[in-house]
């Protein structure tokens, strides 16, 4: 039952309060099916809207760089929650991101145009939380990191460590591309 009151109660501390949630997609496992890092950000997601019954997951991914086989990610997700018991009017999808830093683009344009102008939860997993947080606030959200659900102890520490370093290199690339994103669009408005 903890794991399903740590991120409401995370929520009760923050001054931001988001309605909406951006879930960062991971690529599906050798079979094509769900993954581990799917299934634990999708175990994550249900926990925070069965916690807040008038919010909605913006579930992002689509291929990821290299396939183009089976499902998006998006629609993976989407069933996902789906079987945790959340209505489908709850989830929205962006199919067509190919990698995080389409995820945060193209989440951003769903938000604006649908006139969203709160705080949004992040979900993904740990080791790519900084990265995402960072990517939606250049993107000019007030995002709060939601913390996953799940033991990450089961992952050995060698890998954990692999996958923090490789996110280094990546929060650069992708924030200095977010960020020249932002000033074009704000030079093209001009």
């Amino acid at each position: 039952m903890a794991a399903w009151t740590a991120p409401a109660a995370l929520m009760a501390r923050s001054s931001c309060s988001p309605d909406i949630y951006v879930v960062f997609g991971a690529a599906p496992d050798p079979t094509g099916g769900p993954s581990r890092a799917m299934r634990d950000r999708i175990k994550t997601t249900a926990a925070v809207l069965h916690a807040q019954p008038d919010a909605v997951a913006l579930l992002s991914g689509g291929f990821a760089k290299g396939r183009r086989d089976g499902l998006p990610e998006a629609l993976m997700m989407a069933d996902l929650l789906r079987d945790a018991g959340i209505a489908p009017h709850r989830i929205w999808q962006e199919p067509m991101a190919a990698d995080t830093l389409d995820s945060a683009l193209f989440c951003s344009r769903i938000l604006r145009a649908r006139g969203y102008r709160g705080c949004v939860g992040v979900i993904t997993s740990a080791f790519h939380m900084p990265r995402c947080v960072v990517l939606m606030r250049i993107m000019g959200w007030r995002a709060l990191p939601v913390p996953p659900v799940g033991d990450t102890r089961a992952i050995s520490r060698a890998r954990r460590w692999y996958w923090r370093a490789r996110e280094v290199p990546a929060i650069i690339w992708d924030g200095a591309l977010a960020s020249a994103h932002r000033v074009i669009a704000r030079l093209m408005r001009r």
